[in-house]
Formats: C-alpha cells, structure tokens, sequence
C-alpha cells in the first residue's frame, strides 16, 4: 500500500509554495494573487471561468480585469474567499491531489489570532473534506531546517520584517518584533530613486531589479562616497542603469 504524504503549505503576502512532506523543496511556488474578470454566457448557456489564480492571474488582459487582489497582507488574511480560491487552486491545479485524501500542514506567521485558525481550520474541513491538518509556526520549521532548538529567526516578507526569538522550540512570542517593512517598501523606493534619473517605470519592473541587482551595503554612508571616484557598481538592466541604488535602496531597512 502506498504511503500517502502530508501536504506541506506556506500561504505568503507575496507567494504560496507547496509540496509535500520529506521532499527537499515546494512543488510549486506561485504567486498569492487572485485576478476577476466579468463572468460571461458561453453558447450553452454555461458561465464561463471568471476567477483566476496565481500565474493565471498575471497572464490576464487588463482590459478584462474587474478586480486583483493580494487576500493576505501583512501575514493578515483580508479575504478569506479569495484564500479558499487559492487553496483551490493550489490542491486541483498545481498539486492535482485530492485535499480529502492528504493530512494538511500549514506554516503560521507570529502571533496568529485564535479567529485565522478557527476560520482555515473550518475551510479544510467543511469545504475540502480534510482529514487532519496541523499548524506550526514558520519561524520555527525554518530553524530546524538548520538543525537548531535555539535561535533567531529573521523573516522577510512582502510587507513586513519579523524577527523572532526561539528557545528551546518555544517562540517567545512577546519578544517578537515586527517592522512594517518588507521586500515592496524596497522596490518603492527604488522607483522612486530611479524616477530621481528620469526613468519611467512600473513597480514590478523595480521590484525586478531589486531582485536581480539590489544588496545590503555594510557601510552606505562610506560606500555611498567612495563611489563617487570608483566606478564599478554600475549595472544595466534592459537600458536602465543603476550604480548606487542598488544599496541605497535598501537603506530604508
């Protein structure tokens, strides 16, 4: 008889990866977006698909977008209809498993509140038939991935930074300190540095940059000056070049 393997889900602001228990990485990495468009009559009279998750989402046409929508900012959930979407989408389409067949792992952010459990605790069981789920704090399933009881855990998200205390497998949950700055904050500011040089661009074309040519400088001030005189630090990125903001935008940390 086959083993049948626990699903393991992290629900991001930014993404949502999955895959399953004792693998060594996520199936399926998509992004936490949910995209609407306005349901039509196809000739059988049958209402064509109008939600759109992930990937799907970002391939629509603008011009037949009603809505798009992150559901969970900040580690908060905003609509749990639009995380049931995705919860969807995530079992039948990416995974293409039976959520009724799988025991569920979740990853928590810190700090949860009673009400996110209770409400996704309700959607496994009552919308997808799940047999058993279980919830564990992601600040404390990324130290043992390192093979740590102890430690602190600095989390970087869409929106927000936590850093997170761990003792002995116990999240010291009153000393867990949140910023509300994250990876976007970043790009914002890049697109506003670069805007500085006359450059018109979209926040997701910063937010690529950001990813593929931004770092954390050691000593801005100090590097900020020296490139003045040396410069090595430029890059260029589709016709766009960037030297010192690719550290003074993550100044802002």
């Amino acid at each position: 008889m086959d083993e049948i393997c626990a699903v393991v889900l992290d629900l991001g602001s930014d993404s949502s990866k999955a895959g399953f228990g004792g693998e060594q990485k996520p199936r399926t990495v998509f992004p936490s977006l949910l995209g609407k468009t306005k349901a039509e009559k196809d000739s059988y009279g049958y209402y064509s698909k109008f939600k759109f998750v992930g990937y799907d989402a970002l391939s629509l046409n603008p011009t037949e977008v009603v809505s798009m929508e992150r559901p969970i900012c900040r580690g908060k959930v905003q609509d749990w209809d639009a995380v049931e979407s995705i919860l969807h989408y995530c079992f039948y389409n990416e995974l293409r498993v039976a959520p009724e067949e799988h025991p569920i792992f979740f990853t928590e952010p810190p700090n949860p509140t009673e009400r996110s459990r209770e409400v996704l605790t309700q959607i496994m069981f009552e919308t997808f038939s799940n047999p058993a789920m279980f919830v564990a704090p992601a600040s404390l399933l990324a130290l043992h991935a390192c093979h740590k009881s102890s430690g602190i855990v600095v989390d970087f998200g869409r929106n927000k930074t936590d850093i997170i205390p761990i003792y002995n497998n116990t999240v010291l949950q009153s000393d867990t300190k949140t910023l509300q700055v994250g990876g976007m904050d970043i790009s914002s500011h890049l697109l506003h540095l670069l805007s500085k040089k006359n450059y018109a661009l979209s926040l997701d074309t910063a937010n690529e940059i950001k990813e593929k040519l931004s770092y954390v400088s050691y000593n801005g001030k100090k590097e900020e000056r020296i490139s003045r005189f040396v410069h090595d630090l430029e890059r260029v990125y589709n016709d766009i070049h960037i030297d010192t903001e690719r550290f003074l935008c993550t100044e802002i940390l």
